[in-house]
């Protein structure tokens, strides 16, 4: 057996396999926690399989949820921590090529592995860090490579998200998938339009944040997989410019806009409705592009500085990075903000009140519009920020102006 080194994620969750074992049974680290200690990636959750029945796992540890104990899956408690436990189990009749409609328990191991996506995650880790691989997921993980578990035909018809997440560990992990593997994404995408939209967003915006999204980014509109996919099938001409962008450091918002950037388009919101995301990301994206586009066409104005939030103004700033244009820093920002004439409305000396009172009108949009030019004008530095000139220009330039409108 191949071994390594356990992790801190590991060494705290190690308790918990040594506690299975001294009941009689078996258990084993599984899934991406081990591979990606394998890679040298940060491992985040820590899954174990176990040949005790959920059962006989509620028995052993005092403090249990049952997450899904109808697919063998317990929630164990340890030192305030929650780690899924779940039981070998076998599947078989999926249905609806994505969930299996039936699930039977299991004592051997490797009976478990079998059932998994891909052979870099069909690999288990005992507690000292020996590897049990007999899908040969070490030697893929080596030469780089996604390579299903058996028949890639039967694992894709199994569950058609596979497909989602064979290009997404491309883009995570700068893996190339083998022949056997395209091939049955190929021979099986149109299985996609069984799945969720929402499982495909979560999938896709992986890929879109993957490290090496940019090298994979043509061969994942070349698949037919992409056919299946809002927005992406007539726009593939359009959608190339994407690899070349500079990516890292951007957020999944950022990333979706030079997305809609790539479309020409000024509104995402019925492109990521058919995505159903969420109406946080709408709005996000909304105000980004609008912003983005605004920034290309010019430099910030004061007042400009003034309005929009500085997170959004920096956004923008890595998103004209991205694409190549010249921006301008952190730093560069926030000297300019220091600079300016009045930072936000709560400083300004006037309110709504006073101008109802200088012009003896009732209230309306007439204020706002009245706020936002004198802000403009103090922001130009035609107008200082004090209430008395601020008056004198409200009584002898805006509501002369306005009366003669």
């Amino acid at each position: 057996m191949v071994k390594k080194m356990l992790s801190e994620q590991f060494k705290q969750a190690l308790p918990i396999l040594k506690k299975i074992e001294e009941a009689g049974f078996q258990a084993y680290f599984v899934g991406g926690a081990v591979r990606d200690l394998i890679i040298g990636r940060e491992v985040n959750d820590v899954d174990i399989a176990t040949s005790a029945l959920p059962q006989e796992v509620k028995g052993i540890f005092p403090k249990t949820v049952d997450v899904g104990i109808e697919h063998g899956t317990i929630l164990v408690i340890h030192n305030g921590e929650g780690y899924e436990i779940t039981t070998f189990r076998t599947e078989k009749g999926y249905e609806d090529f994505r969930r299996p409609s039936e699930v039977s328990f299991v004592r051997n191991l490797e009976e478990d592995l079998q059932r998994r996506d891909f052979t870099i995650n069909a690999i288990a880790m005992n507690a000292n860090g020996e590897f049990v691989d007999p899908f040969n997921g070490l030697e893929d993980i080596e030469q780089k490579v996604i390579r299903t578990v058996g028949s890639a035909d039967e694992r894709f018809q199994e569950d058609a998200l596979r497909m989602m997440r064979a290009i997404r560990f491309q883009s995570q992990l700068g893996f190339t998938m083998d022949k056997t593997c395209r091939e049955g994404l190929e021979n099986n995408a149109a299985l996609l339009e069984h799945i969720a939209i929402e499982r495909k967003l979560q999938e896709f915006e992986k890929l879109l944040l993957g490290e090496y999204v940019s090298i994979y980014w043509a061969d994942f509109l070349s698949l037919k997989l992409s056919d299946y996919l809002p927005g992406i099938k007539r726009n593939r001409e359009l959608l190339k410019l994407f690899h070349t962008f500079r990516l890292s450091h951007l957020t999944i918002t950022e990333r979706w806009t030079l997305l809609f950037y790539c479309l020409k388009i000024d509104d995402p919101s019925t492109l990521l409705k058919q995505w159903k995301a969420s109406n946080k990301r709408i709005k996000d994206c909304r105000l980004l592009l609008q912003v983005f586009y605004q920034r290309l066409q010019r430099d910030w104005t004061d007042y400009d500085l003034y309005n929009v939030e500085l997170p959004t103004i920096l956004s923008i700033e890595k998103l004209m990075n991205s694409i190549g244009n010249s921006y301008f820093s952190k730093k560069d920002i926030e000297e300019r903000i220091d600079t300016l004439a009045i930072k936000n409305g709560d400083l300004l000396a006037v309110t709504g009140k006073d101008l109802q009172a200088w012009a003896n009108k009732k209230g309306g949009p007439w204020i706002k519009e009245c706020l936002e030019l004198i802000e403009k004008e103090i922001l130009s530095r035609n107008l200082p920020n004090e209430k008395d000139a601020i008056e004198k220009w409200v009584m002898n330039e805006w509501l002369h102006r306005s009366n003669n409108n």
